[in-house]
């Protein structure tokens, strides 16, 4: 009986198969740009819609209303 770890044929890994689209660096790149994104997301929560109406005391609806309308009650700002 064949020993499957040892006699299988090669097959590349990474860059090195005929399929890869990106190389090892491209995957350093991301992995890295994912930690970046998930180091600003811990940054930006406090500064959610939420977190700002809860800190004037007024509703997320209200925060988004001022934020996107341009002729409402805010418009004017």
């Amino acid at each position: 009986m064949a020993n499957y770890d040892t006699d299988r044929p090669y097959l590349p890994r990474g860059s090195k198969h005929h399929n890869a689209k990106i190389t090892e660096d491209d995957v350093r790149l991301i992995i890295e740009l994912d930690r970046e994104r998930r180091r600003a997301k811990e940054k930006l929560d406090s500064l959610s819609q939420r977190a700002i109406a809860e800190k004037f005391g007024i509703s997320k609806q209200r925060v988004w209303e001022i934020v996107n309308a341009r002729d409402g009650a805010w418009g004017h700002v």
